[in-house]
């Protein structure tokens, strides 16, 4: 048994990552306009789905994320 990793972005309510890094843009991530709205909690629980669970948080993102919201954060869940 061991662990398998994900990491996603979120910057603010409309401005976040719900799939796996999509390819080469702002600041080395496709950051896409989200239609629906998702606070900070709500895209937390979308992530801890299906045996997903939070491990890291971090605020300390490169100089050019500035939105006074964004978090970089890593989930993890056990595999077999």
């Amino acid at each position: 048994m061991g662990w398998e990793h994900k990491d996603r972005v979120y910057l603010h309510p409309r401005r976040y990552e719900t799939a796996g890094k999509k390819g080469w843009g702002f600041a080395g991530i496709d950051i896409q306009l989200q239609e629906n709205e998702m606070t900070f909690e709500e895209w937390l629980d979308y992530h801890c789905q299906e045996g997903w669970s939070l491990f890291k948080v971090s605020r300390e993102l490169p100089e050019n994320f500035t939105q006074p919201s964004q978090a970089w954060c890593i989930f993890r869940r056990e595999v077999e």
